[in-house]
């Protein structure tokens, strides 16, 4: 997620340098979702251009924010599915190793009594 392999879009280079910050070819993945999350909500240029767009490219763009909306949560919920599978191992570990019954239990027998 951390390693910059992806390539930025020329919008997404101008959106970085409207913002300050130095232009650059590729990203993480991580920074590229960020970048293309914050350059939809907040590029006044973005918000210009999608101003001066024919409907069919407006319906095109709202399922475009839809589908990356619908990416992040599935990566959102995948992520909380890992979480609980470590949490879920490390408490199972955490009871074999600190737990002590305090009474040894009798095991009943199967045997007919005489």
């Amino acid at each position: 997620m951390q390693t910059p392999s992806v390539p930025l879009t020329a919008l997404q280079q101008q959106y970085l340098t409207n913002i300050g910050l130095p232009s650059q070819t590729n990203g993480s993945w991580l920074q590229v979702l960020q970048i293309e999350s914050e350059r939809r909500i907040s590029d006044i240029t973005w918000a210009a251009t999608l101003q001066s767009m024919p409907p069919a490219s407006v319906e095109r763009e709202i399922a475009i924010e839809l589908a990356l909306s619908n990416y992040l949560q599935f990566q959102i919920f995948k992520m909380g599915l890992q979480h609980a599978t470590i949490s879920a191992t490390q408490l199972a570990q955490a009871v074999e190793r600190d737990f002590q019954p305090t009474v040894r239990m009798p095991t009943p027998s199967m045997r007919a009594a005489n």
